[in-house]
């Protein structure tokens, strides 16, 4: 999973790592849009999410945030980091980030969300495609 660090002077969760990337819809925003314009602004990255459905939607009192699943070949030496947001960024593996989250380098995520994202990779639904012959 591609993960990136806050900024040491960000308010909230400042120096943390955290799944990539993060933000805020704006009025008139479709989901897609909003996630379009994060993965641009904060790394430089350009994709077309606009025919995608997020994967996972989790509720929280202010809102909600979409989730998407998102396999691409990416070189990290080709983006751009957002100065004001992102510090760095790298490629992690799922016990990479559940160590960080116990050691308190990573955003305290609920555990079991992090192997569920990794389990939902290249698949729809909370059912395992199991291929009948």
């Amino acid at each position: 999973m591609l993960i990136q660090q806050r900024q040491p002077f960000k308010d909230g969760w400042a120096n943390m790592w955290d799944i990539t990337v993060g933000g805020s819809a704006t009025v008139g925003d479709t989901s897609q849009q909003a996630a379009m314009r994060e993965l641009e602004e904060e790394i430089g990255l350009k994709l077309d999410l606009s025919n995608t459905r997020p994967h996972l939607t989790v509720n929280f009192d202010e809102g909600f945030d979409d989730i998407y699943l998102v396999e691409a070949e990416v070189d990290l030496d080709e983006l751009t980091l957002q100065p004001s947001e992102v510090q760095a960024v790298q490629w992690a593996d799922e016990a990479t980030i559940l160590d960080m989250i116990r050691s308190g380098k990573f955003i305290p995520y609920h555990e079991p969300m992090i192997p569920l994202l990794f389990a939902m990779r290249g698949q729809w639904g909370g059912i395992n495609h199991v291929e009948v012959i």
